[in-house]
């Protein structure tokens, strides 16, 4: 992964923030950061319990291929935190330092998330959830003790990632409520 023609995503990987929220336009890389940042907090942190979540099925199963899979066989230092003895399926990623990383789908309820404990958390897609389910989602990170900087943080990381299709939706909800409304913009030559 290279940043030299994405120096506009360097800021968003690099920031120590606990709740990130990406509302961006089609085909920026929202996923491709998602999946980079769980392999990496995966493979830095042992014991470390990543839970991601979009939508639909096919949607977790494309990011799961796309964005987990395909990443971890095309790189030896990826490839050397798993073996063929671990789980390695749609849903679940195991790594060999314990960590691993769980995959849903939560279109009309979050009962496919419901009792999955969690240090971090990813909402792909997220315009298409339902502004109530986040909520009980977050709740998997309610017993997340992560040492972040040499800090206590309690409660977990929790990443945001959608395209707005409208004003009026889960996205835009948190955009305007719970945001710094931080922008960048990049030039289109």
């Amino acid at each position: 992964f290279d940043f030299s023609r994405r120096r506009y995503l360097r800021q968003i990987y690099d920031t120590p923030s606990i709740r990130t929220l990406l509302k961006c336009g089609r085909q920026v890389e929202k996923s491709t950061l998602l999946g980079n940042k769980l392999l990496s907090y995966s493979c830095i942190n042992s014991s470390m319990n990543c839970l991601y979540v979009s939508p639909t099925n096919l949607q977790t199963k494309t990011f799961s291929n796309d964005r987990l899979r395909e990443p971890i066989e095309t790189s030896p230092y990826l490839k050397s935190w798993t073996t063929s003895k671990l789980v390695d399926s749609i849903s679940l990623k195991k790594f060999i330092n314990r960590s691993q990383i769980t995959l849903r789908y939560a279109f009309l309820n979050a009962d496919r998330c419901r009792g999955i404990p969690a240090d971090i958390i990813c909402l792909d897609e997220v315009q298409d959830l339902l502004t109530d389910n986040i909520g009980v989602i977050e709740q998997c990170a309610s017993h997340s003790v992560l040492n972040i900087g040499g800090k206590t943080h309690k409660g977990g990381i929790f990443m945001y990632s959608g395209t707005p299709k409208s004003l009026d939706n889960t996205l835009e909800f948190y955009w305007q409520n719970q945001s710094t409304q931080n922008e960048w913009v990049v030039p289109c030559h």
